[in-house]
């Protein structure tokens, strides 16, 4: 596997960040708009999903930061799937479904969203500053499925699923674009 780059990875992330937050702003008719043949979710559940799993993300490895607790840092591995991730940069499309408390709801308001988004934000961007202390952290935490990760990894895997649902999002969007002008 490739050395993860903190800096590199918050960059990428601040990049889809912009990206989402672009979205956040499209009119009613796109931001709830789902198109089945790309994605069951539309725009507004796709970032309030980024949310809702950045959160924990970030949450992960503000412990591993700041706490040194035994029962919490564990010795162990990250799953084959998480190192192919990790080692590909990348999700294949249609093998594996959130878990059900990262599902967003049917209906979210964009107000919610844009809660759950700018928090994540505000985490990541607190979390950035510290990117050289992060890239030190040797401890683990149990991230199920995906076994036990270090704060490095916790950060690629962010930034790779962050990506994977800004490409879903935007497809969704270029779709509705699409089927507008038909």
């Amino acid at each position: 596997m490739f050395p993860i780059l903190p800096k590199r990875e918050f960059l990428l992330l601040g990049k889809a960040y912009a990206a989402f937050g672009r979205i956040l702003g499209l009119p009613d008719d796109q931001f709830y708009a789902v198109e089945e043949r790309v994605s069951l979710w539309s725009p507004a559940q796709e970032i309030y999903h980024i949310g809702l799993t950045n959160r924990g993300s970030f949450e992960k490895i503000e412990t591993l930061y700041r706490d040194r607790d035994p029962a919490i840092i564990q010795r162990g591995r990250a799953s084959f799937g998480a190192l192919l991730v990790l080692t590909l940069g990348a999700f294949p499309r249609g093998v594996a479904k959130a878990p059900p408390e990262l599902e967003p709801p049917p209906e979210v308001m964009r107000e919610e969203v844009r809660a759950i988004f700018e928090e994540t934000k505000k985490q990541m961007t607190s979390l950035a500053q510290r990117a050289e202390a992060i890239a030190e952290l040797t401890g683990r935490i149990d991230n199920p499925p995906l076994g036990k990760l270090k704060a490095t990894h916790l950060l690629k895997l962010a930034r790779v699923h962050t990506q994977f649902h800004l490409r879903v999002t935007e497809r969704i969007v270029s779709a509705r674009e699409n089927r507008r002008k038909q």
